[in-house]
């Protein structure tokens, strides 16, 4: 059976997220998790979890099947780069650690949304057909 779990959830634990093992999307903005919990979903395809300071680059890069993923803060080429089924980037305020160079290790990577603020350092580092087919702001 495949679950969704979408809004506020700031009383569920790692624990209690873990026993979800056929998760597919997580979507809140308050939560707790942190690495433990999340990368016992080894079946999770959408993580959306902007405001998720205990989730760093050592729980993303246990999770294979992530095809969209909102990166923030705590992430950076290290943990975007396992993520090679990733199709949708978006790069919240803060993703400053990730670089264009991350596009590389992205095979399948069809679309990264940035904030305008950051369009530039962006545009300057990749290539302008890499740039039109795959960035878009927000």
């Amino acid at each position: 059976e495949t679950f969704i779990v979408r809004g506020d959830i700031p009383n569920i634990t790692d624990e209690g997220i873990s026993s979800l093992t056929n998760l597919r999307e997580l979507n809140s903005e308050r939560n707790r998790f942190t690495d433990r919990g999340i990368s016992r979903l080894t079946h999770l395809e959408v993580l959306l979890l902007p405001a998720s300071p205990e989730i760093t680059d050592e729980g993303i890069s246990r999770l294979p099947h992530l095809i969209q993923f909102i990166a923030n803060g705590n992430h950076s080429n290290d943990g975007i780069s396992h993520l090679t089924n990733l199709r949708i980037l978006h790069l919240e305020n803060g993703a400053v650690r990730i670089s264009p160079d991350v596009i590389d290790h992205l095979p399948l990577l069809e679309k990264i949304f940035v904030r305008k603020s950051e369009m530039r350092r962006w545009k300057k580092k990749a290539s302008p057909f890499t740039f039109n087919k795959l960035f878009d702001h927000v």
